[in-house]
């Protein structure tokens, strides 16, 4: 039987567990375990970390990342349409054009934080071809660190192969490695944030550099 080229690997992870035994129980819980609100998605490496790290990986502390992340997605959500070219701070002012698999995967490596998006005069056919692309390289990015360095390689050739097609269809992506600040109580930590972004190529608010 022909094997599929790669595998979406996620885990869903309880904040508190159904199980008795399982880490973060609660005794006489009157939610629902398998409620979104107690849910969340990781890959196998975090889903372990923080089922082993009960000290550090605490309910609250769960809730708190959960409820941080979702407020981040939302208000992305809100004003992608005005940011989609500019970020500031430690992060790049302009977003360069990544041409191959390798380029994209150094943006996706380690990363757990995406901003996606694309350009909104896509055609139906181009949004259907974008949207199977960054859901790829959303998992890519989750499972990045559990690669060895052939099967990188050979993800880099996909991707690189997708870009070709994303051109052949008129389409360019850019992107960079960023960082997103979040904060804890009083502790801050600063997030590697996976920024691709895809225009038509005749999109004019696309700068042309000569060289």
């Amino acid at each position: 039987m022909e094997k599929d080229s790669f595998s979406i690997i996620g885990d869903e992870c309880h904040i508190i567990s159904p199980k008795p035994s399982g880490p973060r129980h609660v005794p006489n819980y009157n939610g629902d375990f398998h409620d979104l609100s107690n849910l969340l998605l990781l890959c196998k490496s975090d889903h372990k970390m923080i089922d082993d790290q009960l000290q550090k990986y605490t309910i609250n502390y769960l809730i708190t990342i959960k409820k941080q992340h979702e407020n981040w997605v939302s208000e992305s959500i809100r004003k992608n349409k005005k940011t989609y070219s500019k970020y500031k701070g430690e992060e790049a002012s302009f977003l360069p054009r990544l041409t191959s698999g390798k380029e994209i995967f150094s943006i996706l490596w380690n990363t757990h934080l995406y901003s996606f998006d694309y350009d909104e005069n896509a055609s139906g056919e181009q949004r259907d071809t974008i949207a199977v692309f960054l859901e790829t390289l959303q998992d890519y990015g989750d499972f990045s660190t559990e690669l060895e360095i052939g099967q990188r390689i050979d993800l880099e050739n996909l991707i690189t192969e997708e870009l070709q097609r994303l051109e052949s269809m008129g389409l360019w992506v850019f992107g960079v490695r960023a960082k997103h600040k979040m904060q804890f109580g009083e502790k801050i930590e600063y997030w590697p944030l996976a920024v691709i972004t895809i225009f038509n190529k005749d999109n004019p608010i696309i700068i042309k550099i000569a060289v």
